[in-house]
């Protein structure tokens, strides 16, 4: 029993071993090309529920029905009152931090929305009035990227290095261990 066993964990090694080989060779395909794009769209939402959640806080605390509190104005209880007035919500001692918080959240947002659209304009105008040179090594990253190049210009220049496709007989390693010439490897896809 125990040597049927192991021949039918050889075989199913070996069935394991095939079909993930056959499907690298022919299925697989290099997955597609991800943006920053969702990176950046997600932590702007985070930015927008940190504050929607602060501005709930204060909605929630700040209702005398629920939580009653003491007014910055004068040390007296806020009397519960039917209609709710915003003087009321917003001098309430507990609130306040959340006030403050959420005020310098949106002067922080503020701040980062002016430099992102003045902010060149204005490094331009304090380099001019400093008598500055421009800094060209930004300029030279800012084009780096920009250069369309064909995948056989790169690999005939040694910028990419590897193997072009998922052939393993066009490997020069396994063409040396197997004893096949290249030109057998490129016309056949599998040692037999």
């Amino acid at each position: 029993m125990y040597t049927h066993c192991g021949s039918l964990c050889n075989r199913l090694c070996i069935f394991n071993i095939s079909s993930d080989k056959f499907l690298f060779c022919n299925f697989y395909r290099i997955p597609p090309k991800y943006s920053d794009a969702i990176g950046s769209r997600s932590t702007t939402l985070i930015g927008c529920s940190i504050f929607f959640h602060i501005f709930m806080s204060c909605w929630i605390l700040g209702n005398n029905q629920i939580f009653s509190g003491e007014s910055i104005v004068n040390d007296l209880p806020i009397d519960i009152v039917p209609q709710l007035k915003l003087k009321n919500l917003m001098l309430k001692k507990h609130i306040v931090i959340l006030e403050i918080i959420a005020a310098v959240f949106l002067i922080h947002i503020l701040i980062k929305e002016l430099i992102q659209t003045f902010g060149t304009t204005l490094q331009r105008t304090l380099r001019c009035v400093l008598c500055m040179k421009g800094n060209t090594v930004k300029k030279l990253k800012a084009v780096m990227n920009t250069v369309q190049v064909t995948y056989s210009g790169a690999r005939a220049r040694g910028v990419i290095k590897g193997l072009a496709s998922y052939n393993i007989l066009q490997n020069p390693k396994y063409q040396a261990a197997f004893a096949i010439s290249p030109e057998f490897a490129i016309n056949h896809n599998r040692l037999r």
